[in-house]
């Protein structure tokens, strides 16, 4: 019998059936706009031969199941307005775009109108030879690191596909995992944590340059002294609102962040097929070599702005502390940017603003940012990482596997060395666990000394 659906105002039927290639029971749902068409389309499935029936649900080229992949992990997809049973769990925005963006430009241009019976080891082997010569759009070779994500993808995409059962085998079983070349090897930093984080002096030169820098701009200089503090993520410290500082207790409230909408095309093109875009077209006439164009070079993109987002990385809420210097920084700035004699709005742009800040998302233009640019709009991670690198170049700081969050790195590390215990370091940088704190716990020098002085006393003594 059919049931009705009120989320999709649809009747909606299950018809049970065996996979003729696992052998394993399965469910198909039909819908119908009344309960008798989808009960009817139900006996119809029923009726037809297992070798008659439609095999929509087993994709014919590699596209259309890189597609079904990619619509599971979609955050955004409603999953009680799908016929399909969902196997893979979804990830976060950004991640997702990440996983999108390594298919369409690395993945369909080889291997999307392959058909999926005609995907072999030998062929995927050939595939991963062609894409190490590949030449990357900043010129040179492909990273090894996009095409370990490459790898990554298809692996993940043929597990989901032989656990459908649309393949007996995955053909990307023994296909290695592309490394290093000793050029690249050579030529790459790793630094750990406690490495990416800025000595006592690194960090007041640092803090120097940005107070003569940015000496009419308190805001900036509120940015890093901040960070190097209690190490705010980039996106919560972007995204700190008025009303999350408490200047009477000297507590800030971790429970949002600053994220940007993504650009969209404003011509209709559409994903998964990039050369359908009509940007892309027109920019074709006059150069026909001319690449797929991005959503971010569409000239009519849509783009949304920033938004101020009720979440964090760790899903948590927390409480920080800030020193008492920081607070009279905090209290000069709020003034600065709330004047006694500023014209007061009008009472229905009042209440439009405490609605739209109520919400659990709302635009950054509708937001009581403390960081501002100093034409007063929000800061971008852009502009942000931009500041960063002049300071570093300006106080004679090394950048070489630095970024932004190497302050984070900085605060951690001092926090520790200072003897602060791992469970209050980890409460207030929000880790998930101490033994993320711990990757920042270091065997200081004079820690070690003592250790050698008592070795060659025992020696002394034996």
């Amino acid at each position: 019998m059919a049931t009705y659906l009120e989320d999709s105002k649809r009747w909606v039927a299950t018809a049970r059936y065996r996979d003729p290639i696992t052998g394993k029971q399965r469910r198909k749902y039909l819908y119908g706009a009344t309960a008798l068409a989808a009960d009817d389309a139900a006996k119809k499935f029923r009726s037809t031969p297992a070798s008659a029936r439609p095999s929509e649900d087993r994709p014919d080229t590699v596209r259309v199941l890189l597609g079904r992949w990619l619509s599971e992990k979609d955050p955004s997809l409603d999953r009680r307005a799908v016929a399909w049973t969902f196997t893979e769990a979804t990830v976060q925005r950004d991640q997702w775009k990440d996983y999108e963006s390594t298919v369409r430009v690395h993945i369909l241009p080889s291997l999307g109108d392959v058909r999926l019976d005609d995907i072999t080891h030998g062929r995927l082997l050939g595939f991963f030879t062609e894409l190490a010569g590949r030449d990357s759009r900043r010129g040179g070779r492909l990273s090894a690191s996009s095409q370990k994500k490459v790898h990554s993808r298809l692996t993940s995409a043929f597990r989901y596909c032989v656990l459908r059962g649309w393949l007996s085998a995955d053909p990307m079983s023994g296909v290695p995992t592309p490394t290093d070349s000793p050029e690249d090897a050579e030529l790459r930093v790793t630094l750990t944590p406690v490495e990416k984080a800025l000595t006592v002096a690194e960090m007041r030169a640092l803090t120097r340059w940005i107070a003569v820098r940015y000496d009419d701009h308190l805001a900036y200089q509120v940015r890093w002294a901040l960070a190097f503090e209690i190490g705010l993520r980039q996106a919560e410290m972007l995204g700190l609102t008025w009303d999350c500082v408490d200047l009477t207790t000297r507590t800030i409230t971790v429970r949002q962040q600053l994220r940007h909408i993504e650009h969209q095309h404003g011509c209709e093109g559409k994903w998964p097929d990039p050369t359908t875009s009509p940007c892309t077209v027109v920019a074709r006439e006059s150069n026909p070599r001319q690449k797929p164009l991005t959503a971010y070079r569409c000239p009519h993109r849509v783009t949304g702005g920033a938004i101020i987002v009720a979440t964090t990385k760790s899903k948590r809420v927390r409480y920080v502390r800030f020193s008492r210097t920081i607070a009279d920084s905090l209290k000069a700035l709020c003034a600065e940017q709330h004047p006694s004699d500023a014209p007061t709005a009008s009472k229905a742009e009042r209440l439009r603003l405490l609605q739209a800040r109520s919400m659990r998302v709302y635009a950054a233009l509708d937001a009581d940012l403390v960081i501002r640019t100093p034409g007063g709009g929000h800061v971008t991670p852009t502009v942000d990482n931009g500041v960063w690198h002049a300071a570093c170049d300006g106080a004679g700081v090394s950048s070489i596997g630095r970024d932004v969050h190497s302050a984070r790195h900085t605060a951690a590390t001092h926090l520790v060395a200072a003897g602060v215990a791992l469970t209050t370091v980890q409460k207030m940088l929000g880790h998930s666990t101490t033994a993320v704190t711990e990757r920042y716990v270091t065997t200081a020098v004079d820690v070690q000394d003592a250790a050698l002085y008592a070795r060659e006393a025992y020696l002394a003594r034996v």
